[in-house]
């Protein structure tokens, strides 16, 4: 006897709350990788524009792993997306940091990075959470 497929709602009530919790970090890390990456008072630019094509990338790659069960594949994912974004917020601070209007920094790093960064503990901890 063949086994019914299975519906959206079946399969998201089956899934245990580490695994949830990881795909939800993925999930934030990719919104993160479309966010605001740097902002000014005027206009700001976002991840996507720049190396933020690579943490959304990771951050797929991340989701494939978790769904196929390869939670070291799923790890190395998401410690690569908060090396990246570590190294990012880094790197863009010192470069807006020097772009000031009367002694005050008016330029900052964006949400986005953060919540890369975000994504990747939460998947992190997750992961860890389920082993």
């Amino acid at each position: 006897m063949s086994q019914q497929p299975s519906t959206l709602g079946s399969t998201i009530s089956s899934t245990d709350l580490p695994t949830f919790a990881a795909y939800a970090g993925m999930a934030i890390a990719i919104v993160g990788s479309l966010a605001p990456w740097a902002t000014s008072p005027i206009s700001s630019a976002s991840g996507i524009s720049g190396d933020g094509k690579w943490t959304a990338l990771l951050a797929v790659c991340g989701i494939v792993a978790i769904y196929r069960r390869t939670r070291w594949g799923a790890g190395i994912a998401a410690g690569l997306l908060f090396v990246f974004g570590v190294g990012a917020a880094v790197h863009i601070h010192n470069v807006v940091a020097k772009v000031t209007y009367l002694g005050t920094q008016i330029d900052h790093v964006g949400w986005g990075v953060y919540a890369v960064c975000a994504g990747a503990v939460v998947t992190l901890v997750a992961l860890w959470l389920s082993r």
